[in-house]
């Protein structure tokens, strides 16, 4: 097999700049992908990401935008497809982790902001990429989930919600999707060493959830970016609809 199973193959990557973004865009570069990374705050770390990127021989760009607007999605893949004139590989990875709180306390405000971003966000990217990769007979989506969308724990209601309703949007999807030649499928981290969660880590749920691992360990964002680019890759041609799960095991509690 190449080692560059990825070559001449284009990626965007929203929310790309940091933890598990991060992680996927380093990878796709290094089998061989150019890659697009978006990003809304994390300007500096983006651009040191492209740095990154175009040091391995790869072209890459960081492009600022709201996941979360239609709008902004659609100028994205606008530039994207002026730039490198196709879409290979779509990652929906932008995503919130609000504070823990029980279904009675959520504001208002705070369950539409999480749905806007981790559903919305991935549906409307999608929806912006899709006339391209049906242009081209072929595409790859991969939206990140979460593991908590199947083990659906307390506290987390908003997060959890919206993490279900993307696995929902997957499967069907993916189902409308294969005629024109586009897998959609998901990968379902479970829990992960970045920054997004270094508050919730140090809690003692999330301890206790880390000691019941079946292999024994907190997942790293290249845990996570290795399925993805194996979903991205030909290997993985008769692959779609399916939401993979990457949790170390699961949690037994």
């Amino acid at each position: 097999m190449t080692q560059e199973p990825l070559i001449d193959r284009v990626a965007l990557v929203t929310g790309g700049s940091r933890g598990i973004g991060r992680g996927i865009a380093l990878t796709l570069a290094a089998r061989g992908a150019s890659v697009v990374v978006t990003y809304q705050n994390s300007r500096d770390a983006a651009s040191a990401l492209v740095q990154e990127i175009s040091a391995m021989g790869r072209r890459s760009l960081a492009m600022q935008s709201d996941v979360a607007d239609l709008d902004s999605n659609r100028e994205i893949l606008s530039r994207l497809q002026g730039e490198f004139g196709r879409l290979d590989i779509l990652v929906n990875n932008a995503g919130l982790f609000p504070p823990t709180q029980q279904i009675a306390d959520v504001p208002p405000d705070c369950w539409q902001r999480v749905m806007q971003v981790n559903f919305f966000g991935c549906l409307y990217a999608s929806q912006a990429a899709i006339p391209i990769m049906r242009s081209q007979g072929c595409g790859c989506i991969i939206n990140i989930s979460s593991a908590t969308a199947k083990r659906l724990p307390v506290n987390h209601a908003a997060y959890v919600t919206s993490k279900a309703a993307l696995e929902a949007l997957v499967v069907i999807m993916a189902k409308e999707e294969g005629a024109h030649g586009i897998r959609v499928n998901a990968v379902r981290p479970g829990i992960t060493d970045t920054d997004m969660v270094s508050d919730f880590i140090k809690t003692p749920q999330a301890q206790t959830m880390i000691g019941s691992l079946t292999l024994g360990r907190i997942g790293q964002p290249k845990d996570i970016a290795a399925m993805v680019a194996f979903l991205a890759s030909d290997e993985a041609s008769w692959v779609t609809g399916q939401i993979l799960g990457v949790d170390g095991g699961g949690p037994t509690v």
